[in-house]
């Protein structure tokens, strides 16, 4: 299984305070992912990111796998131009 998320992750300092609070901006995650986005009293929309989380670490796999296959291509094309050197 594939996904390209392209979400913004927005900052916010809080009116209390210098706590920050960091999330993903939910009108965002719902193009791409509607069922972790629920609808609260007054249409305030809110990401369950329990559910994100599965995804991201998927994900994250998924692109540690291309990154070693593309050590492994970068390590046999060193050494063709070693053995071109030659």
């Amino acid at each position: 299984m594939f996904y390209t998320l392209m979400l913004e992750v927005y900052i916010q300092d809080t009116l209390q305070g210098n706590e920050r609070q960091v999330g993903f901006i939910a009108q965002e995650v719902e193009e791409q992912l509607p069922e972790v986005v629920s609808v609260g009293a007054g249409d305030t929309k809110g990401v369950a990111y329990g559910k994100v989380t599965a995804l991201l670490v998927n994900a994250i796999k998924e692109q540690q796998a291309q990154i070693e296959l593309l050590k492994q291509e970068v390590e046999l094309l060193k050494q063709e131009v070693e053995l071109l050197k030659q």
